[in-house]
């Protein structure tokens, strides 16, 4: 049973590292790619991308 929760916890810890990973690689590219400097603001779509990004990882 201990090892069903070590792979839960791994399974958990590395999608949300994912997730986390994925949303700062598109801010930053997005920021970058519209070469502004400032502060990134989120907008409707960036919250609406995140929240389809967490529907797609916890069902």
């Amino acid at each position: 049973m201990h090892v069903v929760y070590a792979v839960m916890v791994i399974v958990v810890t590395f999608s949300t590292c994912s997730v986390i990973v994925a949303v700062v690689v598109i801010v930053v590219i997005r920021a970058f790619h519209e070469q502004r400097f400032h502060a990134v603001k989120l907008g409707d779509r960036h919250l609406f991308c995140l929240a389809q990004c967490f529907a797609l990882t916890y069902p």
